[in-house]
């Protein structure tokens, strides 16, 4: 039941962590594994938050995405 659609939507991804990530939701989603792959999906997103909001404020120098890493790292 694989998509291509979906799989030339992974192509996509620019950061290669996410894209690793997201290949391993599809991969538990095509073996029928579909709570891991809800589980896998949401670790997915919250890490590709976390590597926008670094890449902003290093490349970009964006002080709310800094105050929300400070903020992201004390807890």
């Amino acid at each position: 039941m694989n998509s291509p659609y979906i799989d030339s939507l992974v192509e996509q991804i620019q950061n290669n962590k996410t894209k690793e990530y997201f290949k391993e939701v599809l991969s538990s989603y095509y073996s029928g594994n579909y709570r891991s792959a809800i589980v896998m999906l949401y670790t997915c997103l919250i890490c590709d938050l976390v590597y926008k909001l670094q890449e902003m404020s290093e490349y970009y120098n964006d002080k709310v995405s800094e105050e929300i890493l400070k903020t992201i790292n004390k807890k």
